[in-house]
């Protein structure tokens, strides 16, 4: 059953990150994507977003593998070999 939950957040996370993307360091904290470009209200928001968005995905993506590891150790430690 961890396997399958695991498989679950894997899955959401890849969704997660390909729509918004990995965290990259294209989008500058103050929200501005070119160092001559100023920051705006709204090139903030957006790079709060993505970094927001992008790092939940990575996080998905790494709970999912706990719980995949997790099952597989519970299924070796209880004898499930199925």
């Amino acid at each position: 059953m961890f396997t399958i939950i695991g498989l679950f957040f894997d899955f959401a996370g890849v969704v997660v990150i390909f729509i918004w993307g990995p965290p990259a360091p294209e989008i500058m904290p103050d929200g501005s994507e070119l160092i001559w470009n100023p920051p705006t209200p709204e090139g903030k928001r957006r790079a709060l977003r993505h970094k927001v968005l992008s790092r939940l995905g990575l996080g998905l993506i790494g709970l999912g593998f706990l719980f995949q590891f997790i099952g597989s150790i519970a299924r070796e430690v209880l004898g499930d070999h199925r």
